[in-house]
């Protein structure tokens, strides 16, 4: 039983890690086209890009 509750908490944890560190472009295409980008400080970047770079129009939000 101890085994069984030390289990559940090990994955627990893991598990809400790796969910906290979720950056990266999360929607279409980060590359070249049009994609949404969510940085390590919850910055989140939405519009063109091109060569991997912001480029044209976009919305940038920012974390209150």
């Amino acid at each position: 039983m101890k085994n069984l509750l030390l289990t559940l908490i090990f994955t627990f944890l893991i598990s809400t890690s790796v969910f906290a560190r979720s950056t990266g472009c999360k929607e279409g295409n980060c590359e070249n086209g049009f994609g949404k980008w969510i940085y390590t400080d919850k910055t989140t970047y939405e519009g063109e890009w091109v060569a991997t770079k912001k480029h044209g129009q976009g919305t940038e939000t920012w974390p209150n």
